[in-house]
């Protein structure tokens, strides 16, 4: 073999060694992991097709605002080493001990009790006939302007 082939062979594979993947941290920003960490944590089913995800101090590389908890004023930053777990039979990155009630804005109004539909507040309201034909009454009051 050439030395100008092995040389190509080596940057090749030296790129394929170093190249990056991203994976989205669920509730946070997406992070760029080193391929040599393996298969990204994904998909569906008992086992995942991979594990790796975001180590404690990764920069995310995108998808970050201020709004993330994660987020430290110019970058997000992994607070820990996120986890590769299941959520109803799908694999994501998650952070692990992390109080998520803070995120959630829950509403408690007794108006909800007293609705048409119930505790089902994503159901669409009644049917309102816009176009309502006048009570005998009206027309009584009309006619006699």
């Amino acid at each position: 073999m050439s030395t100008f082939k092995a040389a190509t062979i080596l940057v090749l594979a030296s790129k394929l060694v170093g190249a990056e993947l991203t994976v989205t941290v669920q509730l946070d920003a997406t992070y760029a992991i080193d391929s040599s960490r393996g298969p990204v944590c994904s998909g569906l089913g008992d086992l995942p097709v991979g594990t790796a995800c975001p180590l404690k101090g990764d920069v995310a590389v995108s998808d970050c605002h201020s709004d993330l908890h994660t987020y430290n004023g110019t970058d997000c930053v992994a607070p820990v080493d996120a986890k590769c777990l299941a959520e109803e039979s799908t694999w994501s990155c998650v952070f692990p001990g992390e109080d998520w009630s803070s995120t959630l804005i829950v509403l408690r109004d007794s108006s909800l009790e007293e609705s048409p539909w119930g505790d089902l507040p994503w159901r669409a309201p009644p049917r309102v006939d816009r176009v309502s034909t006048p009570t005998s009454a009206q027309i009584d009051y009309i006619a006699t302007e």
